[in-house]
């Protein structure tokens, strides 16, 4: 802690405080009860913060503790949920043994967040009845208040400490705040389950697994984005993070650098020492650019040798003197290589550019500093090179517009063919074709593989069809389509969900199939309903799907008649 500024930790120590007074007046209130309910939920909450998965950075995480918070805090009420997070969070510690002062923390803005979430359900809901209207709405104020506020104090935190607004921190990214709310409120829900029949629990949480899943997206997401020799960005984030850059610096007219480097004669110590000894420069060489340059500025591999280096807020004649010094630092690093009984060297060359103007695009600033980088190659390489409309800067006058900078663009390479580099290649050895010789085919194998890959016969198709269209008819004919006592409005919510869903259905590798969860929508209106349920919605989701493809008839005949017989 003692490495954070006095201002975090202030502000640690302030919240840490809080969050021990509020504990300590929600145990003075605690009444006995529940016991092993208590335990349940706690060892639940425990287990799920240790199996916790990791997020969208490396220092976040994604767990299912939520849900049992919300579900303690409508079944139990706040004090037994207080002593939930604060027993499951003491357990989290012991086994991640995370620093005092960040498990403190965490501890304490759930304990506000929590208060401040009974606070606001008790202003809407003060009789605390889940079966109601103002129970839904309080329900819904609270767990956005405890979404709100834990996101709120957490990003504060890393601002204090690591400098990271929330834009960067991405705390209050749509996904996380969305994950959040949404396992409270299933915690509610099950809650409600419960007091109805504890029994359908099961039904309740059978979604826990999908969604435990779908919290690996985000890590999956990151990862997609990283080079993973490196562990610095790729080509796909720098030409996001590029465009988004440039147009915040066109919006408020600030500058913007670029700088491309690349290492120099890499192929001769492959050549030399191997490949991994080569690996070993290209990642020491990333570590060192990554602690060289700034918390916001962005370190990006291309593949190969070449390195990227985006320096928002930055002009070229800023960047200049940091990009030597990095020139400097590397030309003076001694690499430690299993291969070789003496440390090797290396240099390395760069090129910088920066916006110009309004009209520019993100290729034309990687461009120009393309063309800065194969002047310094052209003039002897280890060396630093400016891009400037009179001509190309180094560290010394007499280089200055030597060569025209406009001759040399021409010779260089597109900047798109290196954001397409092929990275999986060039981490894996070349592959060595052997020359096979084929097995002969007997008669009989080619006559079996024919069958195989041809198409069933179209009227073998229509008949299937056929058959499943006569079964739907026949138990349409012999249910019960009493209409008397219909609910017309809910069954109309539901066809209107049903429309909803299969409308926005996600298309899958195979023509004219998707993935929808209309499916739930459908049984729960088969269940509500009745068998005219059943009727309508299966119309609805076959009708709906021949609009959105344009699909033949008898894809619509069998659509319906799936439906209506699983319905």
């Amino acid at each position: 802690m003692r490495a954070l500024t006095l201002k975090t930790q202030l502000f640690i120590l302030t919240t840490i405080s809080l969050g021990v007074c509020l504990l300590a007046w929600n145990l003075s209130q605690l009444e006995s009860g529940n016991t092993w309910m208590l335990l349940a939920l706690t060892a639940g909450a425990s287990i799920s913060l240790i199996l916790k998965v990791e997020g969208s950075t490396s220092r976040s995480h994604y767990n299912i503790s939520f849900l049992i918070y919300a579900f303690s805090f409508a079944l139990l009420g706040l004090e037994r949920t207080v002593l939930i997070i604060l027993v499951s969070n003491l357990i989290d510690w012991a086994w991640h043994k995370y620093a005092w002062y960040i498990q403190l923390f965490n501890i304490s803005t759930y304990m506000i967040a929590i208060n401040a979430a009974g606070l606001v359900l008790a202003l809407i809901n003060p009789n605390q009845h889940l079966y109601s209207l103002e129970a839904v709405l309080g329900t819904l104020a609270a767990i956005g208040a405890f979404t709100l506020i834990n996101h709120f104090l957490v990003g504060l935190v890393i601002w204090l400490a690591r400098g990271e607004p929330f834009s960067k921190s991405g705390v209050f990214d749509l996904f996380p705040l969305i994950l959040d709310f949404t396992l409270l409120g299933m915690g509610v829900v099950a809650a409600i389950v419960w007091l109805a029949n504890p029994y359908a629990m099961i039904l309740a949480l059978l979604p826990l697994y999908l969604i435990y899943s779908t919290l690996r997206v985000p890590a999956l997401e990151r990862q997609s984005e990283l080079d993973p020799k490196t562990g610095l960005y790729n080509a796909r984030y720098f030409e996001h993070a590029l465009q988004n850059e440039l147009n915040r610096a066109n919006r408020f007219d600030r500058p913007l650098t670029i700088v491309m480097a690349d290492l120099d004669l890499l192929r001769n110590i492959n050549n030399t020492y191997g490949h991994l000894a080569g690996d070993q420069v290209l990642i020491g060489v990333a570590n060192i650019l990554v602690k060289s340059v700034r918390d916001y500025d962005i370190v990006v591999r291309f593949g190969g040798e070449e390195y990227a280096i985006l320096m928002p807020e930055t002009t070229p004649e800023e960047a200049f003197p940091r990009v030597e010094a990095i020139r400097e630092t590397i030309e003076k690093t001694e690499f430690i290589v299993p291969t070789s009984a003496t440390p090797i060297r290396i240099t390395m060359s760069f090129g910088i550019a920066g916006r110009t103007g309004f009209d520019q695009k993100p290729s034309d600033i990687v461009h120009n500093a393309d063309a800065a980088l194969y002047y310094a190659k052209l003039k002897g390489r280890n060396g630093t090179y400016l891009y400037s409309d009179e001509g190309f800067v180094g560290l010394h006058e007499e280089s200055k517009a030597t060569v025209p900078a406009g001759e040399h663009k021409p010779q260089y390479r597109e900047p798109e063919q290196r954001y397409t580099y092929p990275v999986s290649t060039l981490r894996q050895p070349p592959t060595v074709v052997q020359p096979q010789v084929q097995p002969e085919i007997t008669e009989a194998e080619t006559h079996t593989r024919a069958a195989e890959s041809k198409p069933r016969p179209r009227w073998m198709v229509n008949a299937y069809i056929a058959g499943l269209a006569v079964t739907a008819l026949f138990i349409l004919s012999i249910a019960d389509m009493s209409v008397s006592r219909m609910d017309w409005a809910g069954l109309g919510l539901f066809a209107m969900i049903v429309l909803l869903t299969e409308w926005l259905s996600i298309d899958i590798y195979a023509r004219n199939t998707a993935v929808s969860t209309s499916a739930a929508p459908m049984l729960a209106g088969a269940l509500l309903f009745g068998p005219p349920g059943a009727l309508v919605l299966s119309l609805l989701f076959a009708g709906v799907a021949l609009v959105k493809y344009r699909s033949p008839f008898n894809r619509f005949i069998f659509n319906f008649s799936n439906q209506y017989i699983a319905a």
